[in-house]
């Protein structure tokens, strides 16, 4: 079974990650004497070497390579994706208030051309003149 240890176990490989060969680092680099990273043991014992324990990096590095994205990364991301769902249902708002506008004034446009052609065709017929049909 896999567990998370606070330290390495006894019975651990030489008191190190089995991957990377580290001791168990500072979680604060600059207070080298504070906590230190966790321990991952992950239930296999070697013989003549013992138990198969890994540092956090490591852990992590593995988790990363089956598809694992850590919080904070997560967080950034759904913000990043619900900035760009705002920034989309503006642009939405925009096209469609556009939209409007040119129905608008395609329907003005039609309604003004209807207007020219009829007082075009009133005045050609007030103007009209009568001409006999030559069928000779």
């Amino acid at each position: 079974m896999i567990q998370l240890r606070p330290n390495y176990s006894p019975a651990a490989r030489s008191q190190r990650c089995s991957i990377c060969g580290s001791p168990q680092r500072p979680v604060d680099p600059v207070n080298p004497a504070g906590p230190r990273e966790q321990t991952i043991d992950l239930g296999v014992f070697i013989e003549f070497e013992g138990e198969f324990e890994i540092c956090e990096h490591c852990g992590i590095d593995i988790a990363r390579v089956l598809g694992w994205i850590d919080p904070a990364e997560h967080e950034k991301l759904q913000g990043a994706f619900q900035k760009r769902i705002e920034v989309q249902d503006y642009l939405v708002e925009q096209v469609e208030s556009a939209r409007s506008s040119v129905d608008v004034l395609t329907r003005e446009m039609a309604y003004q051309a209807h207007r020219v052609v009829t007082a075009d065709a009133d005045a050609a017929e007030a103007t009209a003149v009568a001409v006999e049909p030559d069928f000779g």
